[in-house]
């Protein structure tokens, strides 16, 4: 098991705000501005989702007693459907008699807290004579840099083919025969990585524009424009070693336009805790342990630099945390709990043994077993006491914080 114990000393340092106090001018926040819908143009030929995803359908009282709140920005309905639900809501679960219980429950991945509606499904569901069943897309966890969150989901490019965006790769032995099929999951788990680093490049940059609305100092706008070149050459990599293993010359489409989203220093703070604080630590524990149990040369080099890297990013998203609680005072850090508190990881069944494990791990790949497993100790061992050392009384899961040594 990784020692997050080091993870934990440099985010800690990432607290002291000393500097940047002295630094920023106060300022008002800028007024709401709306995002840009994101287009789909990829190539229908090489089709990803945003992460992975479990299908869901529903109706009736169900859906309504899962509607996402008004503090999140929706759409209309449509076709009688909201176009979010909150799965960690409290529903009767009588209101579930003849329909499917939430993904949630019965998948052996933990599902984000929001289902986006699944419109074609939906389409679908009408062409057939069915005019109540709505059906929802729940996305699951997908480790890589900072997540572009849009509507309440996190968004990733399609693919087409090109070469565009591989680094080159240095020079190693050849890599043993793998079964057909653990190669391909190793070429699909770096393609995914490549498209979340991918994302991370407009989530920094629309980062930088939220900032700067706020009168933030120099230095976290200076960070935050060299986190996204970052992600660049983190997405490269990824795509390369996609290539590496897969054979197939990928390249992302373009992202959506993404204006900054307003609603000034209380907003920012949460958006920078989930996206960046928790994102950004989880994607650096990852990364860290994947690195220490990789034997592959090349993808060894590439994780140890994205660890190095993800850890600043995380850093970086502390420190701002920690400038917004002190100069906006003790309301931030109160709605950064109750944030954590909605997020933290549900308890689930702990997923059966991978046969693959160990050659994943080779290259570089946590099974879902070592994910789910690192997700729990970032939150336990890093999310919490670093809630702590900004002032949080309380903890905000259900297990006791544990200390690390200094």
């Amino acid at each position: 098991m990784t020692d997050l114990a080091p993870l934990h000393r440099r985010l800690r340092s990432a607290l002291d705000v000393s500097s940047l106090l002295l630094l920023g001018a106060l300022a008002s926040a800028c007024t709401t501005t709306q995002e840009k819908k994101p287009a789909s143009d990829g190539d229908p030929d090489y089709p990803l989702p945003p992460c992975d995803t479990v299908a869901w359908c529903g109706s009736g009282p169900v859906l309504e007693a899962l509607r996402a709140g008004a503090e999140v920005k929706v759409g209309p309905d449509f076709e009688g459907c909201p176009r979010l639900l909150d799965s960690r809501k409290d529903v009767d679960p009588k209101l579930f008699v003849g329909q499917e219980p939430l993904p949630g429950k019965t998948h052996k991945y933990d599902t984000e807290r929001y289902g986006s509606l699944d419109t074609e499904a939906t389409k679908l569901k009408r062409a057939m004579g069915d005019a109540t069943t709505c059906c929802y897309e729940w996305s699951l966890d997908c480790p890589g840099g900072r997540p572009l969150i849009i509507d309440g989901r996190p968004w990733l490019a399609n693919l087409r083919p090109g070469h565009g965006w591989s680094a080159a790769l240095p020079e190693a032995p050849p890599a043993p025969p793998l079964p057909e099929h653990v190669r391909e999951r190793i070429a699909d788990a770096w393609l995914r990585d490549a498209l979340s680093e991918h994302a991370s490049i407009a989530s920094f940059a629309r980062a930088r524009k939220e900032l700067e609305a706020i009168a933030a100092p120099d230095e976290l706008l200076r960070l935050c424009g060299d986190a996204a070149e970052d992600e660049v050459e983190h997405a490269r990599l990824c795509f390369a070693l996609a290539e590496r293993f897969g054979g197939r010359r990928l390249e992302p489409t373009a992202l959506p336009v993404v204006m900054p989203r307003g609603g000034g220093a209380l907003a920012v703070a949460r958006d920078t805790f989930v996206e960046g604080c928790v994102g950004e630590t989880i994607a650096a524990a990852c990364a860290r342990r994947a690195a220490g149990m990789a034997t592959d040369p090349v993808v060894q080099a590439v994780l140890e630099r994205i660890a190095h890297d993800e850890t600043e990013h995380a850093a970086l998203a502390w420190r701002t945390i920690a400038w917004i609680t002190k100069r906006e005072g003790s309301r931030v850090l109160a709605a950064i709990v109750e944030l954590a508190r909605e997020h933290y990881p549900r308890p689930t069944a702990v997923s059966a043994a991978d046969p693959d494990a160990a050659l994943l791990l080779a290259y570089g790949r946590l099974d879902a077993r070592s994910l789910a497993e690192t997700h729990a100790l970032a939150w336990r061992d890093l999310i919490e006491p670093l809630l702590a050392d900004l002032g949080a009384t309380t903890p905000v899961g259900p297990r006791t914080r544990q200390t690390l040594p200094s």
